[in-house]
């Protein structure tokens, strides 16, 4: 059993380490709703970079509301258009969807976020957001890729201690 414990500890520890991450959230009011459009970045998203969107659709309660789709149009000045899709809901997250793309160009962009509901749309918004240029030495770009090994190695040396003081304290008893 306990090397079952350390087996899941090893798999499940770093991914989870991971797998989350911080994003960037721009609300805006449509109606009596509040439209959510993030982007999976703390800061401007960065040309070249695979980025997801997700938009939600909220209440004045904040909690999710149903819908059938969202149409996301994202342009660059002066509206060329960079990214487009008419999106379903996501199942395992109600009242929101994603869109995931590159960004290839450095500029400002705006979204355009549209919930429909049984053929008319229910909410609006639009958002301006900034790519900036990608701007990394190769010293940075090493540094940017040893930090997540650095995150994973740890994760993965407290889940071998971790199994190993478990079997060990079995054996003692």
């Amino acid at each position: 059993m306990n090397r079952f414990i350390f087996a899941i500890s090893l798999l499940l520890v770093p991914t989870m380490v991971s797998a989350h991450g911080t994003v960037t959230s721009l609300p805006a009011r449509s109606g009596d709703f509040l439209v959510e459009f993030e982007y999976n970045k703390l800061t401007n998203i960065q040309a070249g970079d695979l980025v997801t969107f997700r938009t939600y659709l909220l209440d004045k309660n904040q909690q999710p509301v149903e819908f059938d789709g969202v149409y996301i149009l994202i342009t660059k000045e002066p509206n060329e258009v960079t990214l487009t899709a008419n999106v379903q809901p996501d199942p395992s997250m109600p009242g929101s969807a994603k869109l995931t793309g590159i960004i290839k160009d450095a500029g400002e962009y705006q979204a355009e976020v549209h919930f429909n509901k049984a053929g008319n749309v229910i909410a609006r918004a639009n958002y301006n957001f900034s790519v900036d240029e990608r701007v990394l030495s190769s010293d940075q770009n090493n540094i940017k890729d040893l930090s997540g090994s650095w995150i994973i190695a740890a994760a993965v040396l407290i889940g071998f201690f971790g199994g190993w003081i478990l079997r060990h304290k079995k054996s003692a008893s």
